[in-house]
């Protein structure tokens, strides 16, 4: 076992945590309007990150990872949830959302883009270890893609170097989650 978390250090860093369940209960509000929580996601892989609609940079850099994970997850036919939540509960609304995931073609039933209160936010800014900031009228922030299992414990963590190697991460993360 520990020759398989050497030889995958995105694995070996990320399985020591889960998503609370507490945070999980949360409600945040779906580009449509709707009321969401995390824990009614119901599938075997959830991708989830945190972005802003009126960022310029790592936002579309993020939008186009998380296009092609799930363009090999397709190929792969993996099925998987995509949960993008908002750094800027103040100015993300359902409908800037969804002018967000119309501009970038994110049209698919299974991505969510959320938006909830600013401790919300920052709760869960913090559990996904994602650093922001306002300086003067930008957020700055990290980038991070996180992807965890059905049970919301995390399997890894995925950006473009890594991306290429999404069948050998689902892989290893059958085999440690094995009793």
């Amino acid at each position: 076992m520990l020759a398989v978390a050497l030889s995958c250090p995105l694995i070996a860093a990320a399985v020591a945590w889960s998503l609370p369940a507490t945070l999980r209960q949360r409600s945040w509000v779906k580009s449509n309007g709707k009321d969401f929580r995390l824990a009614d996601v119901g599938s075997p892989i959830v991708v989830m990150t945190m972005a802003y609609t009126a960022c310029q940079k790592v936002c579309s850099n993020t939008s186009l990872v998380l296009g092609e994970i799930q363009r090999r997850f397709d190929l792969m036919k993996q099925p998987a949830e995509f949960v993008v939540v908002s750094y800027d509960p103040r100015n993300d609304s359902p409908a800037d959302w969804q002018e967000y995931r119309q501009r970038r073609g994110l049209q698919r039933a299974n991505w969510h883009f959320l938006t909830g209160d600013a401790d919300s936010t920052r709760v869960l800014a913090r559990q996904l270890d994602l650093d922001f900031w306002t300086y003067h009228e930008h957020i700055v922030h990290d980038f991070r893609i996180v992807l965890f299992d059905s049970h919301w414990k995390v399997i890894a963590e995925v950006d473009w170097s890594s991306v290429d190697r999404l069948p050998e991460i689902l892989r290893q993360s059958v085999l440690t989650a094995r009793p």
